[in-house]
């Protein structure tokens, strides 16, 4: 029925929306923080689950961890991120596709 047009649709949905919060909020709403916000909701769609890591995570550590696409793996770097409190950089120092071991 759209023929193509729901994606031009959405993407100016995020733009709209992203203007209307940077106005009423101020900096650090512009699209691309929505898209990550959009991409939180993906990934872990339970909403307990995002505040659980909200107060053991940096926001820079879940949006790296967002985009691990292996459930497994993306759970095994929140449970080490989350037990060693590895800061952010020391976490990019040694990236998921390198540490993590399957059997």
């Amino acid at each position: 029925m759209l023929k193509g047009e729901r994606g031009a649709y959405g993407e100016q949905v995020v733009r709209t929306v992203a203007l209307q919060l940077t106005s009423q909020y101020g900096r650090g709403w512009g699209e691309k923080q929505l898209r990550h916000c959009l991409r939180v909701a993906e990934t872990f769609p339970d909403e307990q689950t995002v505040s659980a890591l909200r107060g053991q995570l940096s926001w820079t550590h879940i949006k790296t961890l967002m985009y691990l696409d292996d459930a497994t793996k993306r759970d095994f770097y929140i449970e080490l991120c989350r037990l060693c409190c590895a800061t952010h950089e020391e976490f990019l120092l040694h990236p998921p596709r390198t540490r993590y071991a399957t059997r």
